[in-house]
């Protein structure tokens, strides 16, 4: 039966006939939909930016169930939101790759390195992972680093002849990928301690790895992120232990949690950060932003987690 039903599904839908559009057409049809502008400003615009990546901003300005737009809707409006989007972007994707570092590249490496020592990662019992997967990452591990370029690699292989490199040199030619992948597969009382230093719990810290994972990779395809529901959301720590993420509550599905988790987890390893304040005059430049579709609640600014 649902085969059946599939298949009339899939015979209802139509073929997609529609004629590409040059710059100045895509332009006129958008100011056919009631979008105030200057004919020549917008098709240059649509010039250097894809039509379909501007068009996610322009939803929030649309008629209910129309292509049209709202009266008195300005192109100027929506580059609004659209500039902000991309300074929010660039704000989002300096900082978790600070938090990479740090994480990862940094405190993951001490921490497994002194339990598990400097090739300690090659031993797939250091990990609670299938013995394939771990050959699969052995393998990806070892073209990052034939692949690398770097002085201390050079040095390294031409003083020793260990197959490895160390973990804290190997970890430098490695993506964020698979540096989250070993970390996600630590063996369970290795998780424990590891987050202990972030004061939250194992599943809370894997699932912030991998929303941090989710939105940089985000920022670097310049995907629209102010106004998303977020694909992977991250976990809030429970409040008998972390309260301070109940002061006022959230949402995990939009940006506002990623950014309580960045701030959060820069004042546990950069204090003196300014990533804060760099935020709050992103806010104060752009006041018309509804701050309500990304999340943020009412009397943020009073949470623990932005206010000290």
């Amino acid at each position: 039966m649902w085969r059946v039903l599939l298949f009339l599904k899939a015979s209802m839908k139509q073929k997609y006939n529609k004629p590409p559009l040059s710059f100045d057409d895509q332009a006129l049809l958008l100011m056919q939909r009631g979008l105030v502008a200057n004919h020549d400003e917008l098709s240059a615009f649509l010039g250097r930016t894809n039509y379909y990546r501007f068009s996610t901003y322009l939803y929030p300005f649309r008629l209910p169930n129309s292509d049209n737009f709202q009266p008195n809707t300005s192109f100027a409006d929506v580059c609004v939101l659209y500039d902000f989007d991309q300074e929010l972007r660039s704000l989002l994707f300096r900082a978790i790759a600070g938090l990479e570092i740090a994480i990862l590249r940094t405190h993951f490496v001490e921490f497994f390195t002194q339990k598990y020592g400097p090739f300690g990662y090659a031993n797939p019992a250091s990990f609670d992972m299938h013995v394939q997967k771990h050959t699969d990452l052995l393998a990806l591990i070892r073209e990052s680093v034939r692949r690398s370029q770097e002085e201390f690699v050079k040095h390294f292989r031409s003083h020793y002849s260990d197959q490895y490199l160390p973990l804290w040199i190997a970890v430098e030619t490695m993506s964020f990928g698979n540096t989250m992948t070993m970390a996600l597969n630590l063996h369970r009382a290795d998780k424990k301690s590891f987050a202990r230093r972030y004061g939250v719990a194992p599943v809370v810290m894997d699932s912030w790895l991998s929303t941090l994972s989710y939105i940089r990779n985000s920022c670097a395809h310049h995907a629209r992120l102010w106004n998303r529901a977020l694909a992977i959301k991250p976990l809030i720590p429970d409040k008998r232990h972390r309260p301070e993420f109940y002061q006022p509550s959230f949402y995990n599905s939009r940006i506002f949690a990623v950014m309580t988790i960045v701030q959060y987890l820069l004042k546990i390893v950069n204090p003196m950060d300014g990533w804060k304040a760099d935020v709050m005059a992103l806010l104060g430049r752009y006041p018309t932003v509804p701050l309500d579709q990304m999340g943020f609640p009412q009397d943020w600014q009073q949470s623990p987690i932005w206010n000290k």
